[in-house]
């Protein structure tokens, strides 16, 4: 997230540890709990994956 968002815009992301302490660097950042849309994503970023 560091080298490829802006820390100015408004990211969201759920609650997965990785993310955790990002509200440092993001004072945008929105952590919310994993549902219907983070459920799409993560089948969207599965997709990618080798």
């Amino acid at each position: 997230m560091r080298n490829h968002i802006d820390k100015e815009v408004e990211v969201k992301t759920d609650y997965w540890n990785g993310n955790k302490g990002m509200e440092v660097e993001f004072s945008k950042l929105i952590r919310e709990k994993s549902g219907k849309h983070f459920k799409q994503m993560q089948q969207v970023i599965t997709g990618f994956k080798p």
